[in-house]
């Protein structure tokens, strides 16, 4: 059976997370938010038993190695799944299957075709795994407006995490430099969200709103994420917010010259503070038609490719 996001028939399970804080939380309730605008027959659930007679032959699984303890193995039913392997108890019933699609985030170590479509994502049918960035969960007609001037704002704000791990892939050290370097042009860092208690985090209207009053906006990344050209929702979102896209991450793949792009963060910062208001208002205007391509809806419709082999 082919899926459809308009088909009735096709019942499509996002298994888990509903009410489990975690990053990838805001991935199924990204995915969630815009099925149900589509009239999609979706339902999200939570990874326990009492839910595995939900899932039958004609449903499409969506499923991620945090919350799949109590994923069941359908007969039939098609499974795209994110961080779940071949080892696990569910990855070894389906990896003899023809129903089973993965999923990965994007980086520079991706492999495959790149999507005929226009986004750097890439599809390794080897391995059955599709590559992307997450992206924007707003519609292309919910976009804001460019037409704003933060020239004269003297607050940085920094919606979500600052952290790092054992292996170096967060965002702490480079966002020491950054609050640093903001200071000294009379700019205040100051980090909201990001709540570990919280379970739905800062609501994207109040994000929207904070990004939209800070002076540059910036997607700052760590050197894990900026070595492996990870392409962080932040960025995404930035440019939805009608921000003109500002990284230490190389991501004129995506942006092209919309992009101001340094990886010096003082370079960065340097570079912003110089820019005028029209220019940031045209770069803007031009980002937000590149990010067409990276809202959860273009992302979702690139999943359904996968399943329907229509990469």
């Amino acid at each position: 059976m082919k899926f459809e996001i308009d088909n009735p028939n096709c019942e499509i399970i996002l298994w888990g997370l509903v009410r489990k804080r975690d990053s990838f939380r805001f991935i199924s309730g990204g995915f969630y938010q815009a099925l149900l605008r589509q009239g999609a027959n979706v339902k999200w659930v939570d990874d326990l038993p009492a839910n595995a007679g939900m899932i039958n032959k004609n449903s499409l699984v969506f499923g991620v190695n945090v919350a799949c303890k109590y994923l069941p193995f359908v007969e039939g039913a098609k499974y795209v799944t994110l961080n779940i392997t071949n080892e696990t108890m569910l990855g070894s019933k389906l990896e003899n299957t023809k129903n089973w699609f993965k999923i990965q985030e994007l980086t520079n170590h991706s492999t495959g075709d790149i999507d005929r479509f226009g986004s750097v994502s890439r599809l390794d049918k080897n391995l059955r795994t599709l590559f992307m960035p997450w992206g924007t969960p707003l519609f292309e007609e919910d976009f804001y407006s460019p037409e704003i001037n933060t020239l004269t704002s003297k607050i940085e704000y920094w919606v979500g995490a600052i952290w790092d791990d054992s292996l170096g892939q967060g965002n702490r050290n480079n966002i020491y430099t950054y609050r640093k370097v903001l200071a000294e042009y009379g700019v205040k860092f100051k980090r909201v969200g990001g709540s570990r208690i919280r379970l739905q985090g800062l609501s994207e209207t109040k994000n929207a709103e904070k990004v939209r009053s800070s002076r540059l906006g910036a997607a700052v990344v760590g050197d894990w994420q900026k070595n492996n050209q990870y392409y962080p929702c932040r960025l995404f979102k930035a440019a939805s917010f009608g921000i003109p896209p500002i990284s230490n991450l190389d991501a004129r793949a995506i942006y092209g010259d919309t992009l101001l792009y340094s990886e010096n963060i003082r370079e960065l910062v340097e570079l912003s503070m110089l820019e005028s208001n029209l220019s940031r208002n045209e770069r803007a205007r031009a980002a937000q038609k590149l990010t067409i391509n990276y809202t959860y809806k273009a992302s979702f419709e690139r999943i359904l490719r996968l399943v329907n082999d229509e990469w």
